[in-house]
C-alpha cells in the first residue's frame, strides 16, 4: 500500500508512506536509545513546538532532545531558522518536530 501526502509548504515537499504487506516484517523494538543506519525518522512541522513539547511530556513521551534552536539552508538556498524537538512514539518510531521562525 502506498500513500503520498503533499505538504502545505513548497520548500518541504511531500512524503510517501509505504506499507509492506508481503512478506511481513518484524515490529521495531519498543525501547530504543539511539538511531542507526537505515532507521526511519518522521519529520513534522508545527506552529508551536513549546506547546507540543509540553503535551508530549504530559503524555509520557520519551524525549530525545528538548526544544533547541538551529539554522539550516533550505532547498532555495535561504537560511531557515527553527526550533526542534525529537522523541520516540509508543511504538518505537523516532520523530523530529520543527517550528519555523520568520527571517
Amino acid at each position: 500500500r502506498l500513500v503520498i501526502m503533499k505538504a502545505q509548504d513548497p520548500v518541504i515537499g511531500m512524503i510517501g508512506l509505504l506499507q509492506w504487506v508481503e512478506p511481513r516484517l518484524p515490529a521495531p523494538p519498543r525501547e530504543r536509545e539511539r538511531l542507526g543506519i537505515g532507521d526511519v525518522v518522521f519529520v513534522l512541522q508545527t506552529d508551536n513546538v513549546q506547546e507540543a513539547y509540553r503535551r508530549l511530556q504530559v503524555a509520557g513521551a520519551r524525549i530525545f532532545a528538548e526544544p533547541h534552536r538551529f539554522e539550516v539552508r533550505g532547498a532555495d538556498g535561504r537560511t531557515l531558522r527553527m526550533t526542534s524537538i525529537s522523541f520516540w512514539d509508543p511504538d518505537g518510531y523516532f520523530f523530529e518536530m520543527n517550528e519555523r521562525h520568520p527571517g
